[in-house]
């Protein structure tokens, strides 16, 4: 028994003493885990109804809790044209005196919706920043880079499906899905104000793309797999429209204000999967086949905790300069894509909700612009719901542009770092010019890291 559990630690890597020093600590830490998810199940999710009624955090389909997703969905959603964008980059490599990277970009096409053959678009560019005393402003570089490159890709499923819709006529029926949000990425905030202006023509270029595939009659879909931040849980159960409270009576009998302890990943979590045991009862007992998929009710995304404000800055000079231009606004909300298959997970969702352009003020489109999202999230839940297969936790689109553009983080490091220093060293022996640098070509290898 004592070496089979030696050989399995071994296995693990590490010193044994190493395991067994975390085991013995661990109770103690998962202990306040649990005590904080059975605090919030008693004090926020016991009675739900009151979640669902009045509160209103889940949307529900004509009066019933859940979406359902019936044989009919099936046939008119998987045969939706739709295309799958996303961006990737190798881990940066130090060479000498910059750093540098490789980025890739990813554009799958369904031109015959989920039962056709996909094809994809790929783009690949190696980038590089100066590695001098301001190291931020170096990654924040690549970065950007990297962002670029989704562009392209961006460009490609506009260039793609206005064609395709050109030559089929199928309307709205048609869905661009992101891996990872619209407004992406949520924050940055470069010093340097030479990137800063960069940051501004990228966001300026990727309102275009969003508002231009809107208006040949796409949905544009952000899918967010890892779940972070608060904003459901302060829009819907501290009672401020998303804004921090500390006053708030209904908080403070409940011991302080419930954002500062309970995210939307645990909350939307534990909420989804209490329901979903109610709804498979009824799934199970109806003699129709259908699925059901829960959604939250659709919000607009917060300016004050993400760059949301300099997408909305940028389309009143897009309206005047572009015809092919829709303007709009950002919403968000998570979807249980269904009941049935447990494997399925909770996903984030933001959606670009078109408005017109002389009323691009929030304070103007508020009402119209909601009833529009609450349309356009339960048509888009109903993509997704379809799109995401049995078995897979993401929807194909995004499956697809990833797997496309993305190379395991440890392979690339390797692969790049020996090609690279194949080329260097062969270019500094080969070329006369560099006849006196042979020492340089000897130890490459320690320049690269």
């Amino acid at each position: 028994m004592i070496l089979r559990r030696r050989r399995k630690l071994a296995e693990l890597g590490g010193d044994e003493k190493y395991w067994i020093k975390l085991l013995e600590k661990l109770g103690d830490e998962s202990g306040e885990a649990i005590s904080r998810l059975l605090r919030i199940d008693r004090e926020y999710l016991r009675n739900y109804d009151e979640l669902i009624g009045e509160r209103r955090v889940i949307l529900p389909d004509r009066g019933y809790v859940g979406h359902r997703v019936t044989s009919e969905d099936f046939r008119r959603y998987a045969g939706s044209l739709a295309a799958g964008v996303d961006s990737s980059s190798t881990p940066r490599l130090r060479i000498g005196t910059i750093y540098f990277i490789a980025a890739s970009s990813a554009c799958v096409i369904f031109p015959q919706g989920l039962l056709g053959e996909p094809y994809k678009r790929l783009t690949v560019e190696p980038y590089h920043a100066p590695d001098d005393s301001n190291y931020e402003n170096s990654l924040q570089e690549l970065k950007l880079n990297m962002f670029k490159e989704e562009l392209k890709a961006l460009d490609s499923a506009y260039v793609e499906l206005k064609e395709l819709l050109k030559a089929t006529r199928r309307g709205n029926s048609c869905f661009v899905v992101l891996d990872g949000p619209l407004v992406d990425p949520p924050i940055f905030r470069p010093r340097d104000p030479g990137l800063d202006e960069e940051y501004n023509m990228y966001v300026a270029q990727r309102v275009l793309l969003i508002g231009k595939l809107l208006n040949i009659g796409c949905r544009v879909v952000g899918v967010i797999k890892r779940i972070i931040g608060n904003h459901l849980v302060r829009s819907v159960l501290t009672g401020n429209g998303g804004e921090r409270t500390s006053d708030n009576s209904d908080n403070r009998d409940r011991g302080g204000d419930i954002s500062n302890y309970l995210n939307d990943f645990t909350f939307v979590n534990l909420l989804f999967r209490k329901l979903a045991i109610s709804v498979q009862e009824d799934v199970s007992s109806n003699n129709h086949y259908y699925d059901v998929s829960l959604l939250t009710r659709p919000i607009e995304i917060s300016g004050g905790r993400s760059d949301y404000e300099r997408y909305i800055s940028k389309m009143g000079s897009l309206c005047e300069d572009c015809r092919d231009f829709t303007p709009f606004r950002v919403f968000h909300f998570y979807i249980l894509p269904s009941v049935v298959d447990l494997r399925k997970r909770v996903l984030g969702v933001e959606v670009a909700v078109p408005t017109s352009c002389n009323r691009i003020n929030k304070e103007e489109v508020e009402g119209e612009v909601n009833a529009s999202a609450i349309e356009i999230t339960r048509d888009v839940g109903k993509f997704l719901s379809v799109w995401t297969l049995p078995g897979q936790p993401y929807p194909l689109p995004v499956l697809l542009a990833h797997m496309s553009c993305t190379i395991k983080k440890k392979t690339a490091k390797k692969v790049l770092k020996e090609l690279i220093s194949r080329f260097i060293r062969d270019t500094l022996v080969l070329d006369e010019k560099f006849g006196s640098l042979h020492h340089i070509a000897q130890s490459v290898d320690f320049l690269i890291e």
